[in-house]
C-alpha cells in the first residue's frame, strides 16, 4: 500500500507517457483480450468504449499538469508514443483491436457495424486529439537525450528512490545499486559469458565472445520468418513443459505473431 501511495504522491507512474505502460497502450492492447458471453455483454463493452475520449482527455490534462510542475518527460518515449498513436490512427480497420471481439449469436454483424462507426467517429478522433495534445503541450518541454535521467526532472531524486524501493523492497541508495551492477557487469556476469562462450564455440575471453556474437553471420537470423520460427519453437517447448512446472495448464496456448 505504501508503494502505491508513493507512486500517487510522486505522480511519476500515474498515466505515464510511455510506449509500454502509457494510457494509450492499455486501451490498444488490453482491448484485444476482451471476451463476452452474450450480446448484452458486448453492448456494455461498447458503452465502455464510448468513454475513451473522456479517459484520454483526463490523461492529457494530467500530462499538462505534470509539465507545469516541472515533471517533463524524456523526448525519446514521447516520440515513440506519438509514433504508436499516429500508426494506429492511420491503420486500416481490418485488425483494429476494438473490432477484434468475437460476438456470439446472429446479431454479430450488426454489433460490428456499430463498433466500426464508434471506432471511426469517436475512438480514432480521440486518439488523434490525444496525440495532438501531447505534440502541442508536452513535446516542446521534453528532455533531450543529454538530460534523459530522472535527476533532470523536478522531484526526480525522490522518484528514483521510490522506484528503487518498489523494485527491490530494500532501503538502498542509487550509488549502492550502481556499484552492485558494476560488479555484476564487469566481473560476475563477464566470467559467466566466458564460460558459456568457451562451451558454445571455444572462445577464451569476454572480448572474443562478444566479437563472435556481433560478427558471426551464423549466429544471426537471416529472415523475419526464421526469427518467428525460433520464437514459436521456444513457445512450443515451454508449452510442452508446463505440466512439469505448474499445477494448471492455460486454456489457450500462446501465439507468436509479427
Amino acid at each position: 500500500a505504501s508503494t502505491y501511495a508513493s507512486e500517487i504522491r510522486t505522480r511519476y507512474l500515474v498515466a505515464p507517457i510511455d510506449p509500454f505502460i502509457g494510457p494509450h497502450t492499455r486501451i490498444l492492447s488490453d482491448t484485444r483480450q476482451n471476451t463476452v458471453a452474450d450480446r448484452s455483454q458486448a453492448d456494455l463493452l461498447l458503452r465502455r468504449y464510448e468513454r475513451v475520449p473522456e479517459y484520454l482527455e483526463g490523461a492529457l490534462a494530467f500530462h499538462r499538469e505534470n509539465v507545469a510542475r516541472g515533471m517533463t518527460p524524456a523526448r525519446a518515449p514521447v516520440e515513440r508514443v506519438l509514433s504508436q498513436l499516429d500508426a494506429y490512427v492511420g491503420s486500416p480497420l481490418d485488425g483494429d483491436p476494438f473490432l477484434a471481439l468475437k460476438v456470439p449469436g446472429d446479431e454479430a454483424g450488426e454489433w460490428l457495424a456499430r463498433a466500426e462507426k464508434l471506432v471511426t467517429d469517436v475512438i480514432r478522433p480521440a486518439l488523434a486529439a490525444y496525440a495532438e495534445g501531447i505534440r502541442t503541450h508536452v513535446m516542446p518541454g521534453a528532455r533531450g537525450d543529454d538530460r534523459c535521467g530522472l535527476v533532470w526532472m523536478e522531484g526526480g531524486e525522490e522518484i528514483y528512490a521510490a522506484l528503487l524501493r518498489k523494485f527491490t523492497q530494500l532501503d538502498i541508495t542509487a550509488r549502492e545499486i550502481h556499484d552492485i551492477g558494476q560488479e555484476w557487469a564487469t566481473e560476475i556476469n563477464a566470467a559467466e559469458w566466458v564460460e558459456i562462450g568457451r562451451e558454445a564455440f571455444g572462445a577464451s575471453s569476454k572480448e572474443e565472445v562478444f566479437e563472435r556474437l556481433h560478427g558471426d553471420p551464423s549466429l544471426k537470423f537471416r529472415s523475419e520468418e526464421e526469427m518467428l520460427d525460433h520464437a514459436r519453437g521456444a513457445i512450443e517447448r515451454a508449452w510442452n513443459a508446463v505440466d512439469d512446472w505448474f499445477g494448471a495448464r492455460p486454456a489457450t496456448p500462446c501465439t507468436v505473431v509479427p
